[in-house]
């Protein structure tokens, strides 16, 4: 690999982790990044950055659920799943929990539990080429805990 091809490697890996937003974000942290809104799609908000479109629901003005489709039914490369799931790591390490290959769906957990990822892809041909995909990065909601008083007994 040549120096020159490493510093583009390097500089595209360093965009791309400035480029998209991180969970918590306000809205106006995330209109810094992804520009003004371009509409509205059931509770969520819609961006368009770099050819993807960002779906960010927001709760009590900063993102707990942020989805990444690219246009026109192209897929995320596995770079660039790394690169959102990097960005959103808060420090901890993603782990994969199960894959489905024929449904098409893999699902990744933070190590500390915060965060819960799914990658789709809609689709599959013959070659097994994807036919569309989707990252979908949001907070782990266990909902609230359950004390012994609340089992009925």
């Amino acid at each position: 690999m040549s120096v020159k091809t490493l510093l583009l490697s390097l500089l595209a890996s360093l965009v791309a982790h400035s480029a998209f937003a991180r969970l918590g974000e306000t809205k106006d942290e995330c209109e810094t990044r992804y520009g003004f809104a371009r509409g509205q799609m059931g509770n969520g908000v819609t961006y368009l950055k770099d050819h993807i479109t960002i779906i960010v629901v927001y709760k009590d003005d900063h993102s707990v659920r942020e989805t990444f489709v690219p246009e026109g039914g192209s897929f995320l490369h596995e770079e660039q799943i790394d690169d959102l799931l990097n960005a959103n790591s808060r420090g901890s390490k993603w782990n994969m929990v199960n894959e489905d290959p024929v449904a098409g769906y893999r699902k990744y957990g933070l190590a500390n539990g915060e965060l819960f990822a799914l990658y789709e892809w809609r689709g599959v041909t013959a070659t097994q080429e994807k036919m569309g995909t989707s990252l979908t990065i949001r907070v782990w909601n266990k909902g609230p805990e359950k004390k012994p008083s609340d089992s009925g007994f």
